[in-house]
């Protein structure tokens, strides 16, 4: 087990070097935001079955626009935000991945919002939970596993991609990521 987080340590350490040089997004092609998220649920859902969460999909529509960017970078961003709200959620919680198409700043964008049933994030840690190698309190106490650089990679990603994430949340409720990713198309939408 130490072997396998040492592994995970040194990629997740090779793959911010690759973001920092800014050479880690080379294809930016067309993706169907809504095959981009079911392909995610359907690669989480055993993990959260064993866990004995519920893993849910709410759509708010059956066909998205398609956004731009690198699928397999835009997999790993988002799934980082799944695996975190399944690790942190109590056997018996919920996940739920949320995608809808929002205007805002007269932009269009699609918006994915992961909200979990877990504990919830403290407030003196919120500010810093994008922070390469950081770990809260309830990580470090409760000996979950990782190497605090997941959310720090996904933001990365996500801001790569010319999009930003957001973080809503209540300690004993849980907590909602929220990802927005720009149409690709942002004419005659």
């Amino acid at each position: 087990q130490e072997l396998d987080r040492l592994t995970h340590l040194i990629q997740d350490v090779l793959h911010v070097n690759q973001l920092d040089s800014g050479n880690i997004i080379t294809t930016w092609e067309a993706i169907s935001p809504l095959s981009l998220v079911e392909a995610l649920r359907d690669q989480y859902a055993h993990q959260a079955a064993s866990a004995g969460i519920t893993l849910a999909m709410s759509l708010t529509s059956s066909e998205y626009p398609p956004i731009k960017g690198d699928v397999t970078n835009l997999r790993q961003a988002l799934g980082e935000i799944i695996n975190n709200a399944l690790t942190f959620t109590p056997s018996g919680g919920q996940v739920t991945i949320r995608a809808e198409v929002l205007e805002e700043t007269n932009c269009f964008w699609f918006v994915v919002a992961i909200h979990d049933t877990g504990p919830g994030i403290l407030p003196d840690e919120r500010d810093r939970i994008f922070e390469r190698f950081f770990r809260g309190n309830l990580a470090e106490s409760g000996h979950v596993p990782g190497t605090g650089l997941g959310l720090s990679i996904a933001q990365m990603i996500i801001q790569a991609h010319e999009g930003y994430i957001t973080v809503e949340s209540q300690v004993g409720e849980g907590t909602t990521f929220v990802v927005w990713l720009p149409l690709a198309d942002q004419t005659g939408f």
